[in-house]
C-alpha cells in the first residue's frame, strides 16, 4: 500500500455496495427456494441504478473488473425478470428488462425479455416497440438475431397480426402459435 490507495475495513458504520452485492451473490447461490431468490434478486437490482460503476469509466486499469460487475448485473436483472414472468407479474419483469437494456443496449436476451413481458400485459403497442428497438439494435451491431429469438420474433407476428385480426387488440400470450 501507497500514499495513492485507501484500504477500507468492514464496519457497522460503513457500507460497501460492492460488498453487499457479493453478500447477496452468495445468498442467490445456495438459494432453492425461487421466492427467495427473487427477492434477493431485487435486492442485488436495487444496489445500483444504471450502469454500475460508470465514475470509473476513465480508469483504463479497472475497465475488466467493472465490465464483469456490469454483466453479473445484467444477468442478475434477466434472472429477476424471468422469475417476474413466472410469478406472473409482467410489469416488474418489464421493468427488468429495461433496466438490462439501459446497462447493455445490445442484450439480445433483455431484449426477448421486454417482448415476453409485452405480450403478458397484451400491450401490442408496447410489443411493436420492443421488436422495432431489437432490429435496430442488431442491425446497429450487423448481426442476425440468434435462433431463439428469430422462433419468439415468428411467434410474437403471428400473435400480434391475430390481435389485430378483431381480437379488441389483444395479443392473447396464451393463444399457440
Amino acid at each position: 500500500m501507497d500514499a495513492t490507495t485507501i484500504q477500507l475495513h468492514a464496519s457497522p458504520h460503513l457500507r460497501v455496495d460492492a460488498w453487499e452485492a457479493a453478500d447477496l451473490e452468495r445468498r442467490i447461490e445456495r438459494t432453492t427456494d425461487l421466492v427467495a431468490e427473487r427477492e434477493l434478486l431485487r435486492s442485488l437490482a436495487e444496489l445500483w441504478r444504471g450502469a454500475p460503476f460508470t465514475d470509473l469509466d476513465d480508469i483504463v486499469e479497472l475497465g475488466g473488473a467493472v465490465e464483469r460487475v456490469r454483466r453479473r448485473h445484467v444477468e442478475c436483472l434477466l434472472r429477476l425478470g424471468e422469475l417476474h414472468i413466472a410469478a406472473g407479474v409482467a410489469r416488474s419483469a418489464k421493468q427488468a428488462a429495461l433496466q438490462a437494456l439501459e446497462v447493455d443496449p445490445d442484450c439480445e436476451q433483455a431484449h426477448r425479455l421486454s417482448i415476453a413481458a409485452d405480450l403478458r400485459l397484451d400491450d401490442v403497442g408496447a410489443v411493436r416497440r420492443s421488436m422495432a428497438r431489437l432490429s435496430e439494435a442488431m442491425d446497429e451491431l450487423g448481426v442476425e438475431v440468434s435462433p431463439a429469438t428469430r422462433m419468439l420474433l415468428h411467434r410474437t407476428t403471428q400473435r400480434v397480426r391475430g390481435a389485430e385480426g378483431g381480437e379488441g387488440g389483444a395479443v392473447r400470450p396464451d393463444a399457440a402459435p
